[in-house]
């Protein structure tokens, strides 16, 4: 992305390990039984850069979805969901939030049916770029998938593919 914003690059850093830590701790105190669908979104990247006079951000969320697995693989849920590869789905919403990904990631120690039920959701949202990245939409969200996979200690094996878009 350096590349694309040369100096107007400037990243809005956000702490990780908070975010761990709150995620763990909602994971851990999640039960189907009293599940209220409340979540918060945390953003861990935000980056604003400026090519060619013009301010372009890209935005980075993470959070436990309010859709289980159950309803994102029969195309149930509240958007279109779209099968990538196994356990990992793709719904693009430009107005609400950009191209997102929601996998399951069970923690230790929870309860059961914790990583389907209450699975991982993670979006980009970069329309401000229109396209013209040296980074795709793809590989943004991809590196978001893994990172935040193996920052929060995921169980599952999810291999997430390189084309999530169709």
């Amino acid at each position: 992305m350096r590349a694309e914003f040369g100096d107007g690059l400037r990243a809005y850093d956000r702490s990780l390990s908070e975010m761990k830590e709150r995620m763990v701790t909602e994971a851990r105190g999640w039960a189907a039984a009293e599940d209220d669908l409340r979540r918060t979104t945390y953003r861990p990247c935000q980056i604003e850069g400026r090519a060619e006079g013009a301010a372009s951000w890209v935005t980075s969320t993470a959070g436990w979805s309010m859709d289980d697995i159950g309803s994102v693989s029969s195309a149930k849920g509240r958007q279109r969901w779209r099968k990538v590869a196994d356990g990992v789905y793709v719904a693009v919403r430009p107005d609400i939030g950009g191209t997102q990904v929601v996998m399951p990631c069970t923690i230790p120690g929870t309860a059961a049916g914790q990583g389907s039920e209450l699975p991982l959701q993670v979006s980009v949202n970069d329309e401000d770029r229109k396209g013209s990245g040296t980074v795709s939409t793809e590989q943004l969200l991809k590196s978001l998938a893994e990172s935040t996979r193996e920052l929060l200690g995921c169980e599952e094996k999810v291999a997430v593919p390189d084309d999530l878009l169709p």
